[in-house]
Formats: structure tokens, C-alpha cells, sequence
């Protein structure tokens, strides 16, 4: 009988050397502010978006909106379109790629934030599958607005679309870094204000633990897109900052 029990803790011993150790999930925490106030208004609409797939050479530009192929899903998003030209200028677009957004609304008064996908970036058809309501952040849990300036947003890595980006058996993410956007937008999505100098530009951040803070210099891009009755300083990014941090299981 002793032997037995010794040789089935001797079993157990190594099989629990063999189990893969799971390392607690990294969360990304974002914030972005604006020189005023954030907008309540139902024609401002602030974005955090992302690409989360395995195609880092491409990330989500703001070339949007699309108003042409409403009532498609998506045809207002500031970051989608279905042409490779822009009408206005015969300029050409660069690609824009992205699987998730972070959307702050105005419904009757109160600010609403959404999360929405793209699940298949790469795909090639003409009008992409984009869910618009993955899911709804909670407001003081998921999100919050502090000091009527501050967007701040807890997210994550699981959470996000990108396939292949968060290993759920090891917690690790599978991805140094990821191209980021964010942007302001009017009626009918038409972009307002975003922090890189050009609308075919994006940003690319880094999933490793660490902090990252920057500035934005510049003023509204495309004040012609502000809708009446709104500030230019509530629709003008002022700096973004991020933090990836591992969260206690």
C-alpha cells in the first residue's frame, strides 16, 4: 500500500511539473483628452481604434466615412471606406486595417460608449461584415470621463478581435506592438480631428509593460466638419496616454 501511494505521488508530481503556467491577463489602460470638454453632443462621436490581427504593416486610417454604401454597417465610421480614391482629391488612400473600435455616443444627453469589430480585416469584399455592438462598456468599470476631459478605458487583450493576437493558454499576447488610431467625428462620420498629420498615417504603441504618454500639437484637422454649436477646443485632441499593465487573476 505504501508503495502505491508513493508512486502516485511521484504520478502527481510530474504532471504538475508538465502544466503550462498561465500568466496573469495584461489589460491595456488608454486615455486620451481634448483641450476642452468632451462633447455631449449627438454629432460628436470620439474613437479609439485598432488593429489587433496578425497584418501589423497596415493600421487604421482615418479616410472614412463612407455615406455612399449607407445603410451598410459601418458606412459612418470616420476609419471605413469602400474606394480606393478620394473623390474629392483623386488622391490616392492608403489601406486602412483595423479590428476594433471604442465608440463614445450622445444618447438623450448621456454619453454611451460601444464596442464594435471588423472580425475579418483581411477579407475582400467590397462591403465588410462589421459588427457595430460587440458589446457595451460599463461606465465606471470599463470607462469613464474624468474631469469632463479625460476619456479613460480599460481593455483587455482577450477582449480584442484580432485573431491569434492573445494566447488564452500561456495570458501572453502574441504581438510587440499594435498600430492604434484615434479620431473625432461630425455628421455623418465626416472626421474632424485625429493626432497624426496626415489621414493616411496611424499610430503604433507597444503591448510590453511600460507606460506611454505623447502630446498632440496640432489643431483641428477639418474644422469645416465641427457641427454648430460645438467648440473647436471639445473636438481637439490634446495628448493620449497608455499603460500596459498584468492585473491579479
Amino acid at each position: 500500500m505504501k508503495r502505491f501511494f508513493l508512486a502516485a505521488l511521484l504520478f502527481l508530481g510530474g504532471c504538475a511539473q508538465n502544466v503550462t503556467k498561465i500568466e496573469s491577463p495584461p489589460v491595456l489602460l488608454f486615455s486620451f483628452t481634448v483641450r476642452g470638454s468632451i462633447a455631449l453632443n449627438p454629432n460628436v462621436k470620439y474613437y479609439l481604434v485598432l488593429n489587433a490581427s496578425p497584418n501589423q504593416s497596415e493600421g487604421p486610417t482615418i479616410n472614412g466615412s463612407y455615406p455612399y454604401n449607407r445603410p451598410n454597417p459601418g458606412w459612418d465610421l470616420p476609419f471605413y471606406r469602400d474606394y480606393d480614391i478620394d473623390p474629392g482629391s483623386s488622391e490616392p488612400l492608403r489601406q486602412t486595417v483595423w479590428t476594433d473600435y471604442y465608440q463614445l455616443a450622445t444618447e438623450a444627453g448621456t454619453p454611451i460608449m460601444s464596442h464594435g469589430s471588423w472580425p475579418n480585416p483581411t477579407e475582400t469584399v467590397r462591403v465588410p461584415t462589421i459588427y457595430t455592438d460587440v458589446s457595451r462598456p460599463q461606465q465606471g468599470r470599463d470607462w469613464d470621463i474624468r474631469g469632463g476631459k479625460t476619456v479613460t478605458l480599460t481593455i483587455p487583450f482577450s477582449e480584442l478581435k484580432g485573431s491569434g493576437l492573445y494566447d488564452a493558454k500561456t495570458g501572453k499576447v502574441n504581438l510587440s506592438s499594435l498600430n492604434i488610431n484615434l479620431a473625432i467625428s461630425g455628421i455623418n462620420g465626416a472626421p474632424i480631428d485625429f493626432p497624426t498629420v496626415s489621414s493616411n498615417e496611424y499610430l503604433t504603441i507597444p503591448t510590453r509593460e511600460g507606460i506611454t504618454e505623447a502630446s498632440n500639437v496640432f489643431p483641428v484637422k477639418k474644422p469645416e466638419n465641427i457641427p454648430s454649436g460645438v467648440d473647436s477646443a471639445d473636438v481637439n485632441f490634446a495628448s493620449y496616454r497608455l499603460e500596459v499593465k498584468k492585473i491579479a487573476p
